[in-house]
């Protein structure tokens, strides 16, 4: 699973990655933009923020987490589609925060997903209005 090659928790992080297999069957993966080095356990690193999804709700395309941007996509542990209060607990998890004290004017919301679907992402932390978010505050793992 790509998300445990990139050092990732299964049931919270979202990544850009995707595993592409090449003729041969040999497999790589693509993030979307030029890289060097290995992938190995870069979540869990100091460029953990240019390997995760996020969304800029100024062009209304997703973007790596290492730009500006409006809300980060998390998953919320399986496939089904997110409850509020799924979505609650994995912002909470993920900011290492008790669900109580995320912040007031932090919108967290599932997203209209299909139950089964492959793609992880279930849930969108973001400000309702306001300033973008910059990245440089995600945590590596």
């Amino acid at each position: 699973m790509v998300i445990d090659y990139v050092g990732g928790r299964a049931a919270l992080d979202v990544t850009i990655a995707k595993a592409l297999k090449q003729p041969g069957g040999r497999c790589w993966l693509a993030a979307g933009r030029d890289v060097a080095g290995t992938a190995k356990d870069v979540l869990q690193g100091p460029d953990s923020a240019n390997w995760r999804r996020c969304y800029d709700r100024r062009t209304g395309t997703n973007v790596s987490c290492g730009v500006l941007h409006s809300g980060e996509y998390l998953a919320a542990g399986n496939l089904l589609r997110a409850t509020d209060v799924e979505c609650q607990v994995a912002a909470a998890t993920y900011l290492d925060q008790n669900p109580g004290n995320l912040l007031e004017d932090l919108e967290v919301r599932p997203l209209p997903v299909e139950s089964g679907n492959p793609d992880t992402a279930r849930c969108i932390p973001r400000l309702p209005t306001g300033p973008d978010l910059l990245a440089v505050g995600t945590q590596s793992r």
